[in-house]
């Protein structure tokens, strides 16, 4: 049970390229008994009311007939569009509504699951701590979960699942070479073996606080060619490789994450690797990686 939040362009949709069509169906195979919201974008360029009418109108007319259009809730004023001014950030009156009817919704849909106290200060203290935005399991303990009065270790890792549940963290695991630090070497059970078993015998955990830095982390890295080119001024050649073979010289990330903690770049790179969004290719004179999301940009 979720809430799904549909996005448009206003302006677009009014010019009929709208693309419902295609989330519609989605929604009609992957959550056919869930309501949703409309939203659209871009109201300071259509901010009259009567054209946010005139579009649901034209949407009525068009996916009327469809049972997942009868799903979608309303706004105060009986539009099945909520009209978000991009530019005002959290000021617009379209985003406060937006904002009461998900409230109402969610509270509506509660589970009936209890959570001690305990639990929700964690989460405080997470949504407090803007200067980290990764941490070890045992900085977590201390600095999250001790001060919560969460002193079990069953319980951090209930808190920690819950929070990652919620999508407040993203919590990993990863095997970690004992020779080595982790600094130094790039998560090797992405390195299996010839017989594919994990070769490392530690593990070690690690909570993203900030898991929009990993979205952020990621757009640096798989982008269109003529941003990438303007970010990079001391690997030019590393970058033209790049954009035509899809093979990422470390030195070339290193530029890309350079507003990055060193922290951070080891675990963006390792969260990379586990979702085979950059796969290390064994080289001798320098660590390379293979981007396969940019293979399609090869001149």
């Amino acid at each position: 049970d979720c809430i799904i939040l549909l996005v448009i362009n206003l302006r677009k949709a009014l010019a009929g390229d709208d693309q419902l069509e295609e989330f519609l169906d989605i929604i009609a195979v992957h959550a056919p008994e869930n309501d949703f919201l409309l939203i659209g974008t871009r109201a300071d360029e259509v901010p009259r009311e009567k054209d946010h009418i005139r579009l649901c109108n034209l949407l009525e007319a068009k996916y009327g007939h469809r049972a997942e259009w009868q799903r979608i809730r309303r706004n105060s004023r009986g539009q099945k569009i909520f009209a978000v001014d991009n530019t005002s950030g959290g000021g617009s009156s379209g985003v406060a509504e937006l904002r009461k009817v998900l409230l109402e919704t969610a509270r509506s849909r509660r589970s009936g699951l209890m959570y001690p106290v305990r639990f929700l200060r964690c989460l405080d203290r997470v949504l407090a701590e803007g200067n980290q935005s990764v941490m070890r399991l045992s900085e977590f303990y201390e600095s999250i979960a001790k001060p919560c009065k969460v002193v079990d270790m069953n319980e951090v890792k209930e808190v920690i699942a819950l929070l990652h549940r919620w999508g407040f963290i993203v919590h990993y695991t990863k095997h970690v070479n004992s020779e080595q630090s982790t600094t130094e070497s790039i998560p090797k059970y992405l390195q299996s073996n010839e017989s594919g078993d994990v070769t490392q015998n530690e593990v070690e955990e690690f909570i993203v606080l900030q898991p929009q830095r990993v979205i952020d982390a990621i757009a640096q890295v798989i982008t269109i060619p003529e941003y990438l080119q303007k970010r990079v001024v001391n690997n030019q050649d590393r970058m033209a490789k790049y954009l035509h073979t899809a093979i990422l010289a470390d030195e070339l990330l290193q530029e890309l994450w350079k507003k990055f903690t060193a922290q951070e770049v080891e675990v963006f790179r390792f969260i990379m690797q586990k979702h085979y969004l950059l796969t290390q290719i064994r080289s001798k004179e320098q660590r390379e990686y293979l981007v396969p999301s940019m293979l399609a940009y090869e001149n």
